[in-house]
């Protein structure tokens, strides 16, 4: 006899989606793949190497526009800034995946491993079907950070892919632009790989890294450069 789940359990998953994470342990890579949960001593090192190499441009599918996955992705923060509110779920990974399908470049990637969320999916799917890296990034690039959320509750600095957004453009010192949803709505943020714990330049005051996670308890907050976990090119 097949059970029925509960109503109330079918309303409270919206709320499981809205930190685009889920809160089980890290997960181990072996042979390009996630297996399975791995202790907090072994996690890979945030900012570290790839944690696993690309398969680049598997699929015909992500031929598509760079141009238009940019436009589209700075469309949104528009309507955002004019109270207009798209239709799309309402975290990091929401975004990216509204962006690139109103771009006419759908992301695909299911949970397949225990403790996945939909960032490790895109990350995934960005090894089979886009080019994983951690320099040159391009407009139109999907950018990666580990260690935005304190997922499992451990005080350790161990949650893998917990923020995702979109490239929108690169300026001449070498700091990026991406477009991503911290809150209620899509906002620009910025992320300099040169100079990653500062905020600001000590010079000319120019903004560097904005903060992707404010300290709490004694603990420093975290700058977009400093939870740095990868690009994906996913257009040819």
């Amino acid at each position: 006899m097949t059970k029925r789940i509960p109503i109330f359990i079918l309303s409270c998953l919206p709320l499981l989606l809205l930190a685009c994470t889920s809160s089980r342990a890290p997960m181990q890579f072996e042979h390009g793949m996630w297996v399975k949960p791995i202790s907090n001593g072994i996690a890979p090192k945030p900012g570290g190497p790839l944690r696993f190499s690309s398969f680049p441009f598997s699929s015909p599918q992500m031929k598509g526009s760079p141009e238009r996955i940019v436009q589209t992705a700075s469309q949104f923060v528009q309507k955002a800034n004019g109270k207009k509110n798209p239709n799309y779920r309402k975290d990091c990974s929401g975004l990216t995946r509204a962006i690139f399908k109103n771009a006419g470049t759908p992301l695909g990637g299911s949970a397949v491993y225990t403790g996945e969320n939909d960032v490790s999916v895109l990350y995934r799917y960005a090894q089979r079907n886009g080019k994983l890296h951690r320099h040159a990034p391009k407009p139109g690039d999907l950018v990666f950070f580990d260690n935005t959320l304190e997922l499992n509750r451990d005080g350790e600095q161990n949650d893998l892919l917990t923020h995702i957004g979109v490239v929108e453009s690169i300026q001449n010192d070498g700091t990026v632009i991406f477009i991503h949803q911290l809150g209620p709505r899509p906002v620009r943020a910025r992320m300099n790989l040169h100079h990653p714990q500062l905020s600001q330049s000590p010079k000319t005051g120019k903004r560097l890294n904005h903060i992707l996670r404010r300290g709490k308890k004694g603990e420093k907050s975290k700058t977009a450069g400093s939870l740095f976990a990868g690009f994906a090119t996913m257009t040819l």
